[in-house]
């Protein structure tokens, strides 16, 4: 789903890698991301003191003593390798922590608001490919629908705020996305879901509860995680080829809801992980890896359909990391991913990496993928999101 290499370094065994998140976004060649400075230097962070902070401590053991001797393992065989200060790419910056414009998500309330008086009613999808290049959409007009760009190259959106502003937003080539509220969504974005194939990969990065992250007055902050078990996630999956992956922070419960919870209910099952080390531009933890308020990395829980779900498709698979190859997807139908360590320096909050080259080797060449809760989007991929259209206009991006 990116047109640019975001691999700064592979391991032969394609179980740790460095990527570089800008370029792992990026879907046009010397086009990338605006981003934040890369951190030099790790944080030190204060021991636990109270009652609160040291049942904090003893949760995140939990996950940790599991994943601690994957991640060092694939941790020292990295710094073996890459170069102190070659752990990611030149980056195009800018302070991100003195913006102020809110964006398309300060109207929210406002295009809420008009739902119940019909507003939505039309909800055909917006095809850009079929409309003038100079287009000018009202937000309403593309608010609660789905809007596409069938084209095989990147298309210019140019969209009238109700305060009359307008702004060009990139929608990258075979793109879709679809703002609204989750909540009053859901339902219809799967329905129109349903009319498609299916998808071969599904990413989910879900607000888990955090009193230390404020994200804006109007944000996913206050949903109800309890609605993610209205997502039926089981029935948008291809077959049992595909894979669905969920953010999760390293607090157990949330962990645990995931695993029996949310699998549970999509008829899925837990194949394996993606481990996002957090690193400096040197390739230190950005936290000490034993601390005991914070671990330096996020984990992308992945799953597929049990077996006997669906019935298999066949298809033609390639390795990138070993250009030329090829092989039946007999040997990875429905299996078990496993762990795989992947360290990238920080970018702008809350933005993730994008994993699908890190997980190539076990989907189709050209995926069909879904992220929920996305902030940007990406070429063959459908966004839904309070906001997916946050990091896609063009003052957002540079050229590299």
């Amino acid at each position: 789903m990116s047109s640019q290499s975001p691999w700064i370094y592979q391991t032969p065994s394609g179980t740790a890698a460095v990527i570089d998140i800008p370029a792992s976004l990026s879907f046009k060649e010397g086009l990338r991301p605006v981003s934040c400075e890369p951190l030099k230097e790790p944080y030190r962070l204060p021991e636990p003191k109270n009652g609160v902070e040291l049942r904090q401590t003893r949760d995140l053991e939990v996950v940790h003593e599991g994943l601690a001797p994957i991640i060092e393992m694939g941790m020292e065989e990295l710094r073996g390798v890459v170069e102190e200060g070659k752990w990611c790419l030149e980056r195009t910056v800018r302070d991100l922590n003195k913006e102020e414009d809110k964006g398309l998500v300060q109207w929210q309330d406002m295009m809420e608001s008009m739902r119940g008086f019909g507003a939505y009613d039309d909800q055909t999808v917006v095809d850009l490919a079929e409309q003038a290049e100079d287009t000018l959409y009202d937000l309403s007009d593309i608010y609660g629908r789905v809007v596409t760009n069938t084209t095989p190259r990147m298309r210019l959106l140019r969209i009238r705020e109700p305060s009359s502003e307008i702004h060009d937003y990139y929608i990258p080539q075979r793109s879709s996305f679809f703002s609204s509220l989750f909540e009053t969504s859901i339902e219809y974005f799967s329905k129109t879901t349903a009319t498609l194939a299916g998808y071969d990969l599904i990413i989910m990065d879900p607000p888990w509860p955090n009193r230390s992250v404020k994200r804006g007055t109007k944000n996913y902050a206050h949903i109800d995680i309890a609605s993610l078990l209205d997502i039926p996630a089981g029935r948008w999956l291809r077959n049992e080829d595909s894979v669905v992956g969920i953010w999760v922070t390293n607090k157990a419960k949330y962990r645990t809801f995931v695993e029996e919870e949310l699998f549970g209910r999509w008829g899925v099952r837990k194949v394996g992980e993606v481990v996002w080390v957090k690193v400096t531009e040197g390739g230190e933890p950005m936290f000490d890896m034993d601390s005991g308020m914070r671990k330096p990395y996020e984990c992308l829980v992945l799953g597929r359909l049990k077996r006997g779900r669906t019935s298999r498709q066949k298809r033609i698979k390639r390795n990138p990391a070993n250009e030329g190859s090829s092989r039946d997807d007999d040997d990875d139908a429905g299996g078990d991913i496993g762990i795989k360590v992947i360290a990238a320096v920080p970018d702008a909050h809350s933005r993730k990496p994008n994993v699908s080259a890190v997980l190539s080797q076990h989907l189709p060449i050209t995926p069909t993928a879904c992220e929920l809760f996305a902030r940007n989007l990406l070429p063959n991929c459908v966004s839904f999101a309070n906001e997916p259209l946050k990091f896609m206009r063009t003052d957002e991006w540079g050229t590299s």
